[in-house]
């Protein structure tokens, strides 16, 4: 990130030092490569001081870690944990992937010739870019060790299923990226979205947290910040405590705790891969309660003006714990209809998905209302989607399936013109 204020009083003792650097004496002391690295790394002025001077660090860590139960403004949501800060990010909030690849090198070697227990990263930043294969595999080298990496999905309002969000949109088993909700459960306005991208959501909305310039003991300052840089340390705080609370737990199965026990709201349905958010409670005890995650609660095909056969696929998938049955899906509603059906009949395992593919054909002109309804062997799971059309065509079946864009049908002007062209001749 922007580094950290590793002095704040409230961040300091949860600040990882390194123990094998003599600071201050100019000296590479441990060999690796860097010298009087004491906090972590700055690949921004190559100085080794990974000092913010942009506030977004110390906010992001002060959601992860800011220390609890001492008295001092904030408790983050891991109490006690170790934040190593990696400065790639300069004093504007600009950086560049070579910066982050030298920085995931960084927590690479502390892992692997320290021999530190690093779980996470977070990684609370993001861009609409093509996917650099070079940040791709370095990001799928961290699964190698264990390490999940906990990304945001963008402030823009954007569908990163239609548009190139990365880091979030890399498909590895080590990421995680998360929206923002508010304080109503609903997605934040300002957050991306994404059935098949974004995992889960997290709270992102005017998060109180740690002022970067505070450095005295008696400091006071929080600051407000919004958007998925802040769901992300949220998550991965979570992932700590939870590696703390079970250590037999490996990252795989720690990511889909993350995304199977979380509160589960239909409200989110088609803007992330479960319709779940962050719950801490259930992700430390564990959490089997059966989800479902549609792709949508409303299906439009817009304004029709031509005759034909238009389809949408609609997909529910398992986001909970546990199987589910789906017992029926039907359609109702004039013009609407079901070509395929892969759902009805089927049991779905955890994360596991089944399609169906729904028609309208107009018949007339007008506004056409229906209603798709799925029901499930656990009727609490049952929930309808809203179906939409208007027309401005009348179409007929058989004889060609002729139509008329004012009411009139074309197809019976010929036979009218014959027939008046025979009364014309007796």
């Amino acid at each position: 990130d922007t580094g950290v204020n590793y002095n704040h009083p409230d961040l300091r003792d949860n600040l990882w030092r390194n123990p094998d650097e003599v600071c201050g004496n100019g000296l590479d002391d441990d060999g690796n490569g860097y010298v009087d690295d004491c906090y972590g790394i700055d690949v921004v002025n190559w100085d080794s001081d990974p000092m913010d001077d942009n506030g977004h660090g110390t906010a992001i860590a002060g959601v992860i870690g800011a220390v609890g139960n001492n008295g001092t403004l904030i408790a983050g949501v891991n109490w006690n944990v170790k934040i190593i800060p990696c400065k790639f990010l300069d004093s504007t909030g600009a950086g560049d992937i070579a910066g982050e690849i030298e920085c995931l090198d960084y927590i690479l070697n502390l892992k692997r010739k320290k021999g530190l227990n690093i779980v996470a990263v977070n990684a609370s930043y993001g861009a609409v870019y093509p996917p650099s294969q070079t940040q791709r595999d370095k990001i799928a080298e961290l699964a190698t060790e264990g390490i999940l990496y906990i990304t945001a999905a963008g402030n823009s309002g954007l569908n990163n299923d239609l548009n190139d969000m990365h880091p979030c949109n890399y498909d590895l088993p080590n990421v995680v990226c998360v929206g923002s909700v508010g304080n109503t459960g609903n997605r934040s306005s300002f957050s991306n979205y994404g059935f098949y991208t974004v995992d889960l959501s997290a709270p992102g909305e005017s998060i109180l947290t740690l002022d970067y310039s505070d450095t005295g003991t008696d400091c006071n300052s929080l600051v407000y910040y919004s958007g998925t840089s802040l769901s992300t340390p949220v998550v991965s705080g979570a992932v700590a405590l939870l590696k703390s609370y079970n250590s037999s737990l490996n990252y795989t199965q720690i990511k889909e705790r993350l995304l199977t026990t979380g509160r589960n709201n239909l409200n989110l349905a088609g803007q992330t891969l479960t319709c779940n958010t962050l719950d801490l409670y259930n992700l430390l005890q564990g959490d089997n309660s059966p989800k479902v995650c549609p792709s949508a609660l409303t299906l439009s095909w817009g304004n029709i003006s031509e005759c034909g056969l238009f389809t949408r696929t609609f997909t529910v998938r398992n986001t909970g714990g546990q199987s589910v049955s789906v017992l029926s899906v039907a359609v109702s509603g004039v013009g609407f209809s079901i070509l395929r059906d892969n759902c009805t009949g089927r049991t779905l395992s955890t994360l596991q998905e089944c399609t169906v593919e729904l028609s309208f054909s107009p018949s007339q002109e007008g506004t056409f209302d229906g209603l798709l309804e799925v029901r499930f062997s656990n009727p609490a799971l049952n929930f309808t989607v809203s179906l939409y059309s208007q027309s401005t065509v009348v179409c007929v079946s058989g004889g060609g399936g002729g139509c008329s864009t004012g009411g009139f049908n074309l197809t019976l002007l010929i036979p009218i013109l014959i027939l008046l062209r025979k009364f014309l001749r007796t």
